[in-house]
């Protein structure tokens, strides 16, 4: 789970135009917060499915729906909004579909990725919750150097 952690978000940096990092968190030096959260993922379903008693043709990342009802094969699209790196507040749509193979890999990694992470609606897409030694859950955040270090050469 580490590593789909640090291999997803280079390739979602590729397809957003963020830094590779952007799911995780960025920043605190007071500039804008590019974090892409759990709640800025919209995906699109070949085939319905019933939340809370209403059927769904799309879903919002880090909800129990994403969690307990969709398969990555009936992902048919995924939608992400973020915000660039220009001056003032720029918000720039993702679509992730399955026009090549690639892209159709990249699609799925990223469901299951959402489907086993934990993290909820307000947390970083590219976080996770794992068990602590004391047995409380702590959220593991991808920062950018896990990125770098992770996609360096060896």
């Amino acid at each position: 789970m580490q590593r789909k952690m640090t291999r997803v978000p280079p390739s979602g940096g590729c397809e957003t135009g963020v830094e590779g990092g952007g799911g995780g968190q960025m920043g605190g030096g007071g500039g804008e917060d590019h974090t892409i959260k759990c709640e800025d993922v919209v995906l699109h379903l070949t085939v319905m499915v019933i939340q809370e008693g209403v059927n769904r043709h799309s879903v919002r990342g880090g909800t129990d729906t994403v969690r307990d009802l969709v398969s990555p094969d009936n992902v048919r699209m995924i939608e992400i909004c973020a915000l660039t790196h220009k001056p003032g507040v720029i918000n720039t749509t993702k679509e992730i579909k399955r026009d090549s193979e690639e892209e159709e890999e990249f699609l799925e990694d990223l469901v299951r990725f959402m489907k086993q992470s934990g993290a909820t609606s307000k947390e970083p897409l590219f976080s996770r919750r794992v068990p602590a030694a004391n047995g409380d859950i702590l959220l593991k955040v991808c920062r950018p150097r896990m990125v770098s270090e992770a996609i360096k050469p060896r």
